[in-house]
C-alpha cells in the first residue's frame, strides 16, 4: 500500500482533508446560493422558516446586494477558519432564509442538506467552544457533516415505509409516469434533442417490468436505510460514498433525475472526493508521472 493511499484510507481526518473538504463546500454552496437567490422573484408560497417570518423583501436589490456581501465575508473567514461559530452561524441562517424563499418559488427542491451540513459543522465548533478539545474537533466537524448527511438518507427511507410500507416497491406504475416527466423537464431546461423518444422508452420500461422495477426499488430502500454504516468510521463511510454516487448516477441515466446540493454534499464529505483528487494529482505530477502511478 502506497503513501498516497495510507493518507486516504487512514482512520483519522487531516487538517488538509478538512481544509480541501471546506473549499469545495462552500464554493458549490456559493454557486447554488446564488443562484437560487439570483432567481428570486418574490415569495408567493411561503414555506420553511418563510412560513415564520417575512420573507417578501429578500428579492429586493438592496437587500441582495447587503446579503450577497454578508455571504461572501462570511464565506472568506469560513475558508480562513476565522470566527468559525459567528462565520458558520451567519453562514447557516442565511443559507436557510434564502433556500427557504428558492422552495417558496419551486427552484429550491431538496437543497435542505446545503443548511443542515452548515448547522452540523456550527454545533461541533460549539462543542469545541466549551471542551477546547481541538483533536475531537478535527473529527467532529467532518463526522457530524457525515452523520447528517447519512441521517437524512435513512430518513427517506423511513419516510417511503411510512407513506406506502414496503407495497412501496410495487409502485412501478407512478415510476414510468415519474420517469416519463423527469425526463421531459430534463428537456425544458437543458433542450435535450432525444428526450420525447428516451421519455417514451422510460415510461414503457418502468411499466412492462414491475418485477425488475421492484427489485431496483428495493436495493434503493436497502441503499438508502443502510446510511447509517458512515457512523462507523472513516472507510466505511468511503465505500459507502461510492456507492452512493452510483446510485445516483444510475437514477440520472433512467430518469434524468440530477440534485447537485446532495451530490455536493455526498462527494465532498462522504467520498472525501477533494482529497481523493488532490491524491491523484498529487501523483500524477510526481517525479515518475504515470509510470508509478499505484494509487489504487
Amino acid at each position: 500500500m502506497s503513501r498516497h493511499t495510507d493518507a486516504f484510507w487512514s482512520a483519522k481526518y487531516s487538517d488538509l482533508e478538512w481544509r480541501l473538504m471546506k473549499i469545495v463546500f462552500i464554493t458549490g454552496w456559493l454557486l447554488m446560493v446564488s443562484f437560487i437567490y439570483s432567481s428570486l422573484t418574490g415569495v408567493t408560497d411561503p414555506k420553511g422558516i418563510c412560513a415564520l417570518i417575512d420573507c417578501t423583501l429578500l428579492p429586493s436589490k438592496g437587500i441582495q446586494s447587503a446579503v450577497y456581501l454578508i455571504l461572501f465575508i462570511f464565506a472568506v473567514l469560513y475558508v480562513f477558519e476565522k470566527y468559525m461559530v459567528a462565520s458558520l452561524l451567519f453562514l447557516a441562517g442565511l443559507s436557510i432564509l434564502v433556500l427557504s424563499a428558492g422552495e417558496a418559488n419551486g427552484i429550491a427542491s431538496r437543497s435542505e442538506l446545503l443548511s443542515a451540513v452548515l448547522i452540523a459543522q456550527l454545533l461541533a465548533y460549539l462543542k469545541h467552544s466549551i471542551t477546547k478539545d481541538r483533536l475531537s474537533l478535527q473529527q467532529d466537524r467532518i463526522r457530524y457533516s457525515i452523520q447528517i448527511i447519512s441521517a437524512a438518507y435513512v430518513l427517506s427511507a423511513l419516510s417511503k415505509l411510512k407513506s406506502s410500507g414496503i407495497f412501496w416497491i410495487f409502485n412501478h406504475k407512478q415510476l414510468a409516469i415519474n420517469a416519463k416527466v423527469s425526463v421531459l423537464r430534463f428537456q425544458a431546461d437543458f433542450n435535450f434533442e432525444f428526450a420525447e423518444r428516451y421519455s417514451n422508452w422510460a415510461y414503457g420500461f418502468f411499466l412492462n417490468h414491475p418485477n425488475v422495477v421492484a427489485a431496483i426499488l428495493l436495493i434503493t430502500l436497502l441503499i438508502e436505510g443502510v446510511a447509517f454504516v458512515c457512523w462507523f468510521g472513516k472507510k466505511p463511510s468511503i465505500i459507502y460514498g461510492l456507492i452512493l454516487f452510483l446510485f445516483h448516477l444510475g437514477i440520472f441515466l433512467m430518469m434524468f433525475v440530477f440534485v447537485p446540493p446532495i451530490l455536493l454534499c455526498v462527494f465532498v464529505f462522504v467520498i472525501n472526493g477533494p482529497f481523493l483528487m488532490y491524491k491523484v494529482l498529487e501523483n500524477l505530477t510526481s517525479i515518475h508521472k504515470l509510470r508509478s502511478f499505484k494509487f489504487i
